[in-house]
Parts: C-alpha cells; structure tokens; sequence
C-alpha cells in the first residue's frame, strides 16, 4: 500500500530572497540568457535575465554583482540604478513542493540594472566565472526591454511587466545617449535630401537639394543633424532673420525619422538652435505651422513655444 503524500500548503511557505541584473548595452538594449532546462520546463520560454539568491548576511548589491560573474563572466558593469520595491513572483500550483528545493512558494526579488561598459567577448554564459560555477545558460543575445516579458515563463510575466516599467526610461537615456549631434554639411547633402523630401512632401526633390546647397552658402542659415553612427536621422533649419522689426531665429521645422520619435531628439535639436541663437545674439525663436497641423503645435508648445497669432490666408481666382 503506498503511503499517501500530503500536499505542501503554499501559505505555509516563505519567499525566497533573490536578485536580479537588469544589464544594458550602449544601444538601450538588455542582455537575455537562454535556459540548459528550459526548453523541458517552460514550454519554450527559455529566455531570462541572470538572477540568483542572497547568501547569508549579503547585501543585494554584493549579490547582484556575484551571480552576475557566477552566471555570464560579466565584471566591466556600473549600477545605473536599482528598482525602489521587491518584485514577487508565486510559483504555480503544480510546482508548489518542488520547484526551489520545495522550500518556497516563490521570490522577491530586489532588481538592479547596470550599464555593460566592456567587450562582448568577455560574455561566456558557458564556461562562466572561468569554470569555477556550473553553467545556467546556453547562449545569450541583446534584445529591446518591453520584449523581454514574452520570453519568459508566464508566472513570471507579471513581474517582468513590472522590471520592464521600473527600468523602462533608460531605454531612452541609452538611445540618447547613443546619437550625437552635428554642423550638416555638403558630405550629408543626399542622407539630408532624403530626409528633407519626407518633410517637405510637396516639393521636388531638384527643389529641396538647391535649397539645402543655398542653406550652407547662407551665412545667416544653419542646419544640424543627429546622427545614430553615420546615419542622418532627424535634422533642424535655421536661419537669421526680422520679424516685426525684431531680430529672430525662424525655425523652418525640426524633422525625425520614423521609430526614433519618443527619445526626445526635438530636445535635443531644439538646445542645438537656442545655442547657435545666442552666438548670434537672438533673443527669440519663431516658427510658423498649419493651423491644421494640432500634433504639430502640441510638439511645439511642450517645447516651451508659446503661440501669437493666427492668420488666414485668402486667395480669389481670376476667370
């Protein structure tokens, strides 16, 4: 007669205390790491960040740069920041008794993310800490943060969901960082005419190059571009001029490529032009807009423009 096993009651159990490593590369990216069991637990959701437990009497900090060495090899990383609250996960049913040496009905976990500031090749998720720990992982890769909840097991999702909002504005900051802004010149004359040509739709494009080489003749004229590697993604023009008597800098339109427009580059353009502005001794900037363009004058008043006016054109056909 086999002896009757009396199932662990979930509430009888504590939370494991754990942290997590959040590691960003220079793009905004994250570091994924794929499971040795995983594909035989998860159902396929193999992917997670490197994690582990506290060890008795050490701090979250010390442990999260521990199982960060102990999991990936991974040393050349600075603490950017750490999440302001312990994330908790509940193991499902099934594995209640199990799962965690059965001594756990899940984990709270303290996350830290960190800035990866050395040469992939010291990432060996195989034979890490030089051999001295049992390897995790299989493979590891760079993927964008909001995917990351997808790639885990789903009764951690929530809890990813979470690490995901905690951490979520250093995707931008990363990205910002990442862009760099320059002078344009007669050497980004076509990636300048491309991006001019999605801007200003109705012209040719024979019109927007004449009047982009005129822009760098004109002394009076600026144009910068942000650059993502050698890439022109976003661009403003500029120019010196009068406006009621008063010496302004009219902005003729700040332009961002499509998917690079929540980082904040307008910004970014915008301190660009205030600058050249007060070399120049300009005290105001103008620009003008279609009544009709509402998104475009929200852009601009939460860029610290205030509106004037608003003038109707008329126009009558002659027969």
């Amino acid at each position: 007669m086999s002896k009757e096993i009396t199932p662990v009651k979930r509430d009888n159990l504590p939370y494991r205390d754990c942290v997590g490593c959040v590691v960003f590369n220079k793009n905004g990216e994250v570091l994924v790491c794929k499971r040795k069991s995983g594909k035989q637990i998860t159902g396929g959701h193999v992917w997670q960040f490197p994690q582990g437990g506290i060890d008795g009497g050490e701090q979250p900090f010390d442990a999260a740069i521990r199982e960060l060495y102990e999991e990936t090899s991974i040393k050349s990383v600075s603490l950017i920041t750490a999440a302001s609250n312990w994330i908790f996960y509940d193991l499902p049913e099934q594995a209640i008794g199990i799962a965690l040496k059965g001594k756990y009905r899940g984990q709270r976990q303290k996350w830290f993310a960190f800035i990866f500031e050395g040469d992939e090749s010291e990432i060996n998720v195989t034979n890490p800490a030089e051999g001295k720990h049992e390897a995790e992982f299989l493979d590891w890769r760079w993927e964008k943060l909001k995917k990351t909840p997808k790639l885990i097991v789903p009764f951690k999702r929530e809890a990813y969901q979470q690490i995901v909002f905690a951490f979520e504005h250093i995707v931008k900051q990363q990205k910002q960082k990442s862009i760099k802004i320059k002078k344009l010149n007669s050497k980004h004359l076509a990636m300048w005419v491309e991006l001019r040509s999605a801007f200003f739709t109705e012209k040719s494009h024979k019109t927007l190059k004449n009047e982009a080489i005129a822009m760098l003749e004109n002394k009076k004229a600026r144009a910068f571009g942000l650059f993502k590697g050698k890439t022109l993604v976003a661009f403003a023009e500029v120019k010196k001029c009068r406006i009621n008597g008063v010496k302004t800098a009219l902005l003729a339109g700040i332009y961002i490529s499509q998917g690079y427009r929540q980082w904040g580059l307008d910004k970014k353009l915008l301190n660009a032009v205030e600058k050249w502005a007060k070399e120049h001794s300009l005290n105001e900037i103008n620009a003008s807009i279609n009544i009709n363009e509402k998104r475009s004058i929200s852009n601009y008043k939460s860029l610290g423009f205030s509106e004037t006016e608003r003038v109707v054109f008329f126009r009558k056909t002659i027969k």
